[in-house]
This record gives C-alpha cells, sequence and structure tokens, in this order.
C-alpha cells in the first residue's frame, strides 16, 4: 500500500506494481488527453508575435511547450508500461507452455 513520505510536495512510496498501475491510463483517458493535447498544439500554432510585447509571445509559447510535454509525456509512459506488462505477460505464457 502507498506511504505519504512527508514532504513539502506529497509525494509516496510505492511499490513497482502501484507505479505501473498507477500510469496505465484508460482508453478515454487517453482519449481526453489526446484531444487536449491537440487543443493546445493548434493554439501554439495560432500564436502570433508582436514586436511591442515579445516576452508575452515567448512565455506564451513556453507554457504551450510544456503543457504539450507534460501531456506527451503522460500518453507516451502509459504507452510504454502498457507494452512492458503485455511483454512480460507474453514471456510466462511462451515459459508455460514450453517448460523445461
Amino acid at each position: 500500500m502507498a506511504q505519504l513520505i512527508p514532504n513539502v510536495f506529497s509525494s509516496y512510496a510505492l511499490t513497482t506494481q502501484e507505479e505501473e498501475q498507477g500510469q496505465i491510463l484508460t482508453a478515454i483517458q487517453k482519449m481526453v488527453l489526446q484531444n487536449k493535447l491537440s487543443t493546445i498544439a493548434e493554439e501554439k500554432l495560432h500564436l502570433t508575435y508582436s514586436a511591442a510585447e515579445p516576452l508575452r509571445y515567448a512565455q506564451q509559447e513556453a507554457e504551450l511547450t510544456g503543457q504539450l510535454g507534460i501531456l506527451q509525456w503522460l500518453l507516451d509512459t502509459s504507452n510504454q508500461v502498457e507494452e512492458s506488462i503485455a511483454t512480460k505477460l507474453k514471456a510466462v505464457q511462451e515459459a508455460s507452455k514450453n517448460p523445461e
């Protein structure tokens, strides 16, 4: 069971299995995140630079880039964990078919 680690940012001590389970997204969660990613990417494409406010453009671009990065990381991590679990499961199934 996850245990709260007392610190400023609230983190948890998780087992490997808990960590894996927590990183797997449902199909609907993936769809929602993909829609968000798409919306933010479109927003980034439509940013316009203003010579009068160059810092504002830079801040908006940086914020959108960060949002895209974290959404992509969440989707990629979920897919990687799913692939890892599928590979482990396949290995176990193969081992049970061919006991030595």
